[in-house]
């Protein structure tokens, strides 16, 4: 399976971040590795995590699964870890009458399922540990990427809380997204430019919105 979202072509900054999350995955050769990165909404984890996992696709050629748990999303109603085991296993081949209807079972064919299989997971917008726990790779060769908003502190993983992008990413962003030259930008009115920044709390979905107004 090849379940990734296509990645935003107008990802600025964020290189340390992404260096310590493929580094992290990349011990996944020698167990299961799980990374799970948490801050408020609109700070741009989703768009972090499936930029690294386009960068480990590669290395992880027996797949990539991918799925939305909604967390945050107003008015959705999240998915179970039971939906969401029985959508992989279809993507892994399973038939759905070998899918079992108990969660456990599920979960622990689940787990044979990806044994000896070089898989990433990413499990994007997590509500809470027990939504994403059935769903985590339990053997060496396979690799999660996590996103949530809050700390999924029960969850077994490297925990990587996402800061608000640095002012010159910051102004790069507002640049990408309002079609201008950067330096034209960075060089106009610095303190406008500079206000808009600090409205938008450095965040990369309220710096989108305030370019589409330049």
């Amino acid at each position: 399976p090849r379940q990734l979202p296509a990645p935003l072509t107008r990802f600025v900054g964020r290189e340390p971040e992404i260096a310590a999350l493929t580094a992290i995955a990349h011990a996944a050769a020698d167990e299961p590795a799980t990374v799970a990165v948490h801050g408020p909404g609109g700070r741009g984890k989703s768009a972090l995590v499936i930029r690294v996992a386009h960068r480990l696709a590669g290395e992880f050629p027996d797949g990539q699964l991918y799925a939305d748990l909604l967390g945050g999303t107003a008015g959705a109603v999240p998915p179970t870890a039971a939906d969401v085991l029985r959508r992989f296993l279809r993507a892994l081949g399973l038939p759905l009458p070998a899918i079992p209807d108990d969660p456990a079972e599920a979960a622990a064919v689940y787990r044979s399922a990806l044994a000896g299989r070089r898989i990433l997971v990413v499990l994007d917008n997590a509500v809470d540990s027990r939504q994403v726990q059935p769903l985590l790779p339990a053997t060496p060769g396979a690799a999660a990427l996590v996103t949530s908003r809050r700390l999924l502190a029960t969850v077994e993983a490297r925990h990587v809380a996402l800061d608000p992008l640095p002012q010159d990413n910051a102004i790069d962003l507002l640049a990408r997204y309002s079609g201008r030259p950067a330096d034209d930008i960075r060089d106009g009115d610095k303190e406008s430019v500079a206000a808009i920044v600090q409205a938008c709390d450095h965040q990369p979905l309220a710096l989108r919105v305030a370019a589409a107004r330049l």
